[in-house]
């Protein structure tokens, strides 16, 4: 539970990472667009068409790089989570066969018990 709570943490402090990130990116685009705004105003309109295309293709590669690492991010987090859960249930695994070892050996004792009684003779049980 406590993994889980760590975990849990991390992914909001990378999920909050991410966010200012964004945010960076967006900022740096609304400068780049006022850029774009001064460039039209200006004599250069071809330049300023050609810049304002690019300058609206970056945004566009930012903003599809930010939902990638998001998703990356999610897809991590649910990896971790799942190979914790993996972890938990193997050492539950563990424990079931050191029980039934256990149990096997008190049978096979039993067994014994039970060849001897058969046979005729009396041993002590040490249980």
């Amino acid at each position: 539970m406590a993994e889980i709570s760590q975990r849990r943490e991390v992914y909001t402090t990378e999920t909050r990472k991410l966010a200012v990130r964004a945010q960076d990116m967006e900022n740096e685009t609304n400068q780049c667009k006022q850029k774009e705004i001064e460039l039209i105003s200006g004599s250069c309109r071809f330049r300023a068409r050609a810049l304002s295309q690019f300058i609206s293709l970056v945004s566009r590669v930012a903003l599809l790089l930010t939902v990638f690492v998001a998703v990356l991010e999610r897809e991590r987090e649910k990896t971790k989570e799942v190979e914790s859960s993996v972890a938990a249930l193997r050492l539950h695994l563990a424990s079931q066969h050191e029980e039934a070892a256990t149990l096997d050996a008190e049978i096979e004792q039993y067994r014994a018990c039970i060849v001897n009684l058969r046979k005729g003779r009396y041993p002590r049980l040490h249980l």
